[in-house]
C-alpha cells in the first residue's frame, strides 16, 4: 500500500502549478447542451419554417448523430425564436385574483 504525502516541498507546489498551467483549454471541446442547441437555433428555425420538419422529425436526426435532445427541448427552441410566449400557469391566474380580491377588499 503506497504511503500519502503529509509534507510538500516548493519545488513540488511550482512543479505542479507549472503542469497545471499547461493543460490545454477544453471549454471549445465540451459544449452543454444548452450552447449545442443555441448554436443550432437558427438551422432549427430554417429547418420548420422553410422546409417543413417538426420537432420530432429534427430529433430523429439529431438522435442517428449521437446527438440526443429531448423533443421538447427542440420544440422550445423553436417555440423561442418564433417569439411565442410559453403557456401560462395556474399561479398566474392565482395572482390576478389575489389582485383582484384585493382591490373589492378595498
Amino acid at each position: 500500500m503506497a504511503t500519502v504525502k503529509k509534507f510538500f516541498t516548493e519545488e513540488e507546489v511550482n512543479a505542479a502549478k507549472m503542469k497545471l498551467a499547461d493543460l490545454p483549454d477544453l471549454s471549445k471541446k465540451r459544449l452543454s447542451r444548452g450552447d449545442v442547441l443555441e448554436s443550432l437555433k437558427d438551422d432549427l428555425i430554417q429547418l420548420v419554417k422553410v422546409k417543413g420538419y417538426s420537432a420530432t422529425d429534427i430529433k430523429s436526426v439529431l438522435d442517428g448523430m449521437a446527438l440526443s435532445f429531448s423533443e421538447k427541448a427542440i420544440a422550445e427552441v423553436i417555440r423561442e425564436a418564433k417569439g411565442k410566449s410559453p403557456k401560462k400557469t395556474s399561479t398566474a391566474r392565482r395572482s390576478v385574483k389575489n389582485v383582484q380580491s384585493e382591490n373589492s377588499a378595498a
